[in-house]
């Protein structure tokens, strides 16, 4: 079956294909443009979102890529003023 994990802004829908050990799982995108199933088989959620957001799939418009995406990790727990 599919499990969802995500969307996209565009009406793609993110999907693992849930056949056999979970390690085996890979990407399935409902590709919202094309009224299609795309299939990203090797690739799990991580390596496919390096994948998208580096350029290598037309998942995610070029125009989304142009600023360069940094993860900035948290400094630690931060602390809510009230």
């Amino acid at each position: 079956g599919l499990m969802p994990f995500g969307a996209t802004g565009n009406g793609d829908y993110l999907n693992w294909k849930t056949d056999g050990d979970p390690d085996d799982w890979f990407v399935v995108v409902w590709d919202g443009a094309e009224t299609e199933f795309r299939e990203f088989r090797g690739l799990n959620m991580v390596a496919f979102l390096v994948e998208a957001l580096s350029g290598k799939t037309d998942l995610i418009p070029e125009c989304f890529r142009e600023t360069p995406n940094v993860f900035k990790p948290a400094e630690g727990p931060q602390e809510i003023e009230r």
